[in-house]
């Protein structure tokens, strides 16, 4: 699948993963200090030919430490 990572309508991260056993999906970067998560979203999309480009958006809620 591909992951893209939003923050508002810019997209700031993207690659292709494969989830856990779990359905769990693991990011490699951090998110940069600037960054607003307020209004972040996740968006997924299938890389399988028989999904006809299938799209999933969920909402994030993210808390700084």
């Amino acid at each position: 699948m591909q992951v893209k990572l939003f923050d508002d309508w810019h997209y700031i991260y993207k690659e292709n993963h494969q989830t856990g056993i779990d359905g769990s999906i693991k990011f490699s970067q951090l998110l940069k200090e600037k960054t607003d998560v307020g209004s972040m979203h996740v968006q997924i999309a299938s890389l399988e030919k028989a999904d006809e480009g299938k799209i999933m958006q969920v909402p994030l809620t993210i808390i700084k430490k």
